[in-house]
């Protein structure tokens, strides 16, 4: 008995790049008709794309990564693990490891670059990374904040000196 949906599958194995080319001419022709088709397919099957998009990611970490340090900052995973390995693992700044999760895991160490130029320097913690983000926003605010903080450090010694002087 003939079975039509085992035809078009034995065709199109036969013919694959033909077929595809085929359809990227029917697509590029019909464009409101795809997106419709996609949008569609995307909105009756959430789970389904999530899952599979799920899925993708556990299977190509790596990958993922590299892409995203590609596009972020110019780099390579392979750079990022060189750079990781010659800062023995710890931040450039304070030399500690990193700390800070998200979702129950420690993140990797932030990539520290130059947001004029671009270039990379360093991998920092996230303590560390937020800190040179604030300071190379507005440098003079460090200078402010370190007045403050003496401010502070003095005032609290001189209550403690004069709760001294009050006690003897």
């Amino acid at each position: 008995m003939f079975n039509r949906s085992n035809y078009n599958k034995e065709y199109y194995k036969k013919n694959k790049e033909k077929e595809q080319n085929r359809y990227k001419e029917w697509a590029a022709s019909n464009k409101e008709k795809r997106h419709k088709i996609d949008k569609r397919y995307s909105d009756n099957n959430k789970d389904k794309i999530k899952e599979r998009h799920i899925m993708w990611y556990k299977k190509n970490k790596t990958k993922s990564k590299d892409a995203d340090l590609k596009y972020s900052f110019g780099i390579t995973f392979d750079d990022y693990n060189e750079k990781l390995r010659l800062q023995n693992g710890v931040c450039e700044i304070c030399k500690g490891l990193e700390t800070h999760t998200y979702k129950g895991t420690v993140k990797c160490l932030a990539v520290d670059h130059n947001h004029e130029t671009g270039q990379v320097r360093g991998l920092l913690c996230h303590k560390c990374n937020i800190l040179v983000g604030s300071i190379e926003r507005d440098k003079g605010l460090v200078l402010k904040a370190i007045k403050y903080l003496d401010k502070c450090n003095s005032n609290q010694q001189q209550l403690r000196t004069a709760g001294k002087e009050e006690t003897a």
